[in-house]
């Protein structure tokens, strides 16, 4: 997994220096890349703050469907519906 990760965040790095040198000006590009990093930063925190909840309670259990649905939400909206209009 550790070189599935290198050669990942190596060809990331490969397409973005490029459209960042060539394309500051691009409101598009921009904008996509802050959707994806959005939802990559909503979807860690949410998965930290459910890691404390107590699924075992209906209190912890609410708030962890709650979480849920707001990563889901986030990541339909940034990775699919914004994303494929980009």
């Amino acid at each position: 997994i550790l070189l599935i990760l290198i050669a990942h965040h190596s060809v990331a790095c490969c397409l973005v220096i490029p459209m960042n040198i060539f394309y500051p000006d691009n409101v598009y590009y921009h904008e996509m890349i802050v959707l994806l990093q959005l939802a990559s930063f909503v979807a860690s925190m949410l998965q930290q703050y459910g890691y404390t909840l107590n699924v075992e309670t209906q209190d912890g259990l609410t708030k962890m469907k709650a979480s849920v649905s707001i990563s889901f939400i986030i990541l339909i909206w940034t990775r699919l519906i914004r994303y494929g209009w980009l």
